[in-house]
């Protein structure tokens, strides 16, 4: 499997696949998506459409947003987790503190119980 752009950069790891698509690519990211649904199609693999999620990075305190349209069947999240890191559109990282905070906290409590 390769983009279609060499622009876009698909990254692997066993079986998920992350596809970062630049604002300069000259491929937008549907039709990155549908070279990717026909590879996993010749291929005879499934793609998991509730798992597939679009994320669109942007500054801190951007002044403008415009956000890219999105693929009809694909939910554009805030917040995605990739490879156990909850990343952000903004690039902050409170929300993986919070999710390490609560795990540490069960697990302090699993061990105060024990």
């Amino acid at each position: 499997m390769t983009p279609i752009s060499t622009c876009n950069l698909l990254i692997k790891y066993s079986d998920d696949v992350d596809l970062l698509v630049p604002e300069t690519s000259d491929v937008d990211l549907a039709t990155e998506f549908q070279g990717i649904i026909a590879w996993a199609s010749l291929n005879k693999m499934v793609i998991n459409f509730q798992k597939t999620k679009e994320i669109v990075f942007h500054r801190p305190n951007p002044r403008n947003i415009v956000y890219p349209a999105a693929i009809g069947f694909i939910e554009q999240v805030d917040v995605a987790k990739l490879l156990g890191v909850l990343i952000q559109c903004n690039f902050k990282c409170d929300e993986h503190v919070k999710y390490i905070l609560a795990v540490c906290s069960q697990r302090i409590y699993v061990l105060k119980l024990l």
